[in-house]
């Protein structure tokens, strides 16, 4: 993979957390639109808040679903990689891909040309 693809795939896996942190930042902003239902009514300027919320919360999650997704195939495909611990990066993909993801972006995808001119010099 080039430099620029590593870069690229490195901000792809940072943005999830970017956009979570733009969600909490905007419903502190978005909240002070929010008056009390009176009769039974939304107020519109609510309505529109709460969709663009939902929409950055869909857009985020879509991110990270796709990116755990070319993890794990990433990871099946690494020839680097021995069985266990194949198995180990999957599982921790698995329940703790926030964490995972990025640590396994920058051992095994930002650092393998690195290693990789280091062993042959």
């Amino acid at each position: 993979m080039s430099r620029n693809g590593k870069i690229m795939l490195g901000i792809l896996t940072l943005m999830p957390y970017l956009l979570i942190g733009t969600y909490l930042f905007a419903m502190t902003f978005f909240m002070d639109d929010f008056t009390p239902v009176q009769y039974g009514k939304i107020p519109f300027p609510l309505m529109t808040n709460v969709v663009w919320l939902l929409f950055i919360l869909i857009i985020a999650g879509l991110l990270c679903f796709g990116l755990l997704v070319y993890y794990i195939v990433h990871v099946h495909d690494n020839q680097e990689l021995g069985q266990n611990e194949k198995t180990t990066w999957v599982v921790c993909m698995l329940l703790l891909s926030g964490i995972a993801c990025p640590l396994y972006w920058y051992t095994r995808i930002w650092k393998t040309h690195d290693m990789l001119s280091m062993a042959t010099s």
